[in-house]
């Protein structure tokens, strides 16, 4: 084997193992989810509507629940978040929540009736 030759080798090799080190890197995401369960009275919505909102950023991440109530929120950028829960006929609820990178929160939350 050339000298050329053995290098040219020798480089695959070592890009070869790079990206074999750089993919699990990458699949650790710097952010956290949140998850839980949204209880409603049985005279509301079957869904619930749930916005994080990072305070720092304003970044905001939406989901709706199903109709069991549960959600998920994820890919959350660390930080402080308010999470408002709406659904029709109930009195919206607001929860402050700090994540971390990694996390995740099992956060379960409650409506009530609307009194209006």
């Amino acid at each position: 084997m050339t000298t050329a030759r053995a290098l040219k080798s020798a480089r695959q090799s070592l890009l070869a193992a790079a990206l074999a080190l750089a993919i699990p890197v990458a699949a650790q995401m710097a952010t956290a989810t949140v998850r839980g369960t949204v209880t409603m009275p049985s005279d509301v919505s079957s869904t619930a509507s749930v916005v994080a909102t990072h305070v720092d950023s304003g970044y905001t991440a939406r989901t709706t629940s199903t109709a069991g109530g549960t959600y998920t929120l994820p890919a959350l950028p660390p930080g402080t978040y308010r999470i408002v829960v709406t659904a029709a006929g109930a009195a919206p609820t607001t929860q402050s929540l700090t994540v971390q990178v990694g996390q995740n929160i099992s956060l379960n939350l409650a409506l009530a009736p609307d009194v209006q």
